[in-house]
Order: structure tokens, then C-alpha cells, then sequence
């Protein structure tokens, strides 16, 4: 069945809705602005980490909060690129994104890189996060001292603990 214009221009505004939710993210965690970056996850959103490891899980806002004001202390740059979008029915789509971490505390230096997985949903005419899933491909432990690893997962310990 043939799509009309406005069916394909509710999608296309859709897609760029999405694909402006990464690079938001960026932006936020850029300026620390944790605040705003919260904000772009469902009120039960989630961040997931997964590295060689294990997983790392932090849910809801409040949650989500307490990890990144401990977590953006590593002052992680993160650049992102080559975002991918399928759309879905009621309101839901899924993503990918490819993303570059420099080191704010050395001379920006690449300290890893991986991919995003993310389910998202549109609450009151707006796209959300409601998963976040970042999947490490290299997580170095320096430069310096910096072991994103060991303080993401020490970040989600606490949060967890505190409910």
C-alpha cells in the first residue's frame, strides 16, 4: 500500500526527531549538563553497559541522575556518528549509533569506543530513550589514572544499592 504525503512526512520528522536523540546526548554529557541529559529518557528509562566484564543496568531518572553526576566526572567526550533508525508501530522505534570517547583530562585522547543499541518511545509527542544500551568495543584503563570500566560499574553499584 502506497504511503501518502503526510504518512511520509510524519516519518520523515519521526526519523529526525530520533536521530537528533544521540546527538543530544552527546551534547548534554559534553556540557555536563545532566539535568537535560536525564530528561531525554521515559520517567522508567534505562542505561545499560556491557563490556567483557558484565552489565551494568541503572533505571529511572532519579537512578540515572546519581550515575551520570558520578560518571561525567571522567569528563568523557563522546562523539557520535553513523545513526540508524527503524521505526515501529504505536509510538516506538529502535536505533543504532557508533560512537568515539576522547579524554577531556588528556589532551583528548581516544579512551574507547563501542556502539549504542536504543529503544525509544514518543510520550506527549516527543521521542525518548526508553533503553540505552552501550555496548564497549574498547574501553582503555588510561590514559592517567581514568578506569571507565571499574567507575561506571562502582557508579551503577551505588545506585543500585541506594534502592
Amino acid at each position: 500500500m502506497k504511503k501518502t504525503t503526510d504518512e511520509l512526512l510524519a516519518e520523515l520528522l519521526d526519523r529526525e526527531a530520533i536521530r537528533e536523540l544521540p546527538a543530544r546526548y552527546c551534547d548534554c554529557v559534553w556540557r555536563g549538563d545532566i539535568d537535560a541529559l536525564v530528561q531525554l529518557f521515559t520517567e522508567d528509562g534505562a542505561f545499560v553497559i556491557k563490556t567483557v566484564e558484565g552489565e551494568t543496568r541503572v533505571e529511572g531518572r532519579e537512578a540515572l541522575k546519581e550515575f551520570y553526576r558520578v560518571g561525567l566526572k571522567h569528563q568523557q567526550r563522546p562523539l557520535i556518528h553513523n545513526v540508524v533508525v527503524e521505526l515501529a508501530a504505536k509510538g516506538r522505534a529502535n536505533g543504532r549509533a557508533y560512537v568515539d570517547l576522547r579524554s577531556a583530562k588528556h589532551n583528548f585522547e581516544l579512551m574507547g569506543a563501542g556502539h549504542y543499541a536504543d529503544e525509544y518511545r514518543k510520550l506527549r509527542g516527543k521521542w525518548l530513550f526508553q533503553t540505552r544500551c552501550f555496548t564497549a568495543v574498547r574501553v582503555d584503563e588510561g590514559p592517567g589514572s581514568i578506569k571507565p570500566r571499574a567507575a561506571a560499574a562502582s557508579a551503577a553499584r551505588r545506585v543500585r544499592r541506594a534502592h
